[in-house]
């Protein structure tokens, strides 16, 4: 488990040290409008958006698996999957790409599900499964809800779901797509 701190520690650091810098940027344009606009499309202010999302993702997902190794009922499992859910949290990512917010979502379900919460973990997959979604992450969601159909003997549920993912992975380009990721 200490490895896992240490690791969770080092992405909150990044983290916050990034968040930091943003701030700082920020009041040095005292508040210009447009010396914020051009602040807010600089390459430097993306790069740290990204890499602040990025550290805050991975942290979220560290404390997630830590709280995997840990008994059920364990407080600190609790605790630890409830600061991964409000890390990954969509709303609270400076960069917003597509992908990272999907796999935010896979990981607030996947918390929810530990925690027994499993009508949020299906809303969370619900949301994921909207748009565009990538044949690595589809994979994902598709069994998660499987699973949780199972989990309450809902079988006629799970039976749909399993044909819609075949449907799915039907769809042209997907096989392939799907193909080179296994």
């Amino acid at each position: 488990a200490k490895i896992f701190q240490q690791i969770a520690s080092l992405f909150q650091q990044v983290y916050e040290a990034n968040t930091a810098a943003m701030e700082k940027l920020q009041s040095e344009t005292e508040g210009d409008d447009r010396a914020l606009e051009a602040l807010y499309t600089s390459d430097r202010w993306r790069q740290k958006e990204f890499i602040s999302s990025l550290a805050r993702y991975r942290a979220s997902k560290t404390r997630y698996y830590w709280a995997l190794v840990l008994e059920k009922g364990d407080e600190e499992r609790t605790r630890l999957l409830r600061e991964a859910i409000l890390g990954f949290s969509p709303y609270t990512m400076a960069y917003q790409g597509p992908d990272l917010l999907s796999y935010c979502r896979l990981g607030r379900a996947l918390c929810y599900r530990e925690l027994g919460n499993y009508e949020k973990a299906m809303e969370e997959l619900e949301e994921v499964s909207k748009g565009q979604v990538p044949p690595t992450i589809l994979i994902q969601v598709r069994t998660e809800r499987i699973g949780i159909h199972l989990h309450f003997q809902r079988y006629r549920q799970a039976l749909e779901e399993a044909n819609q993912f075949l449907a799915e992975l039907e769809k042209e380009g997907t096989q392939a797509s799907l193909a080179d990721r296994i």
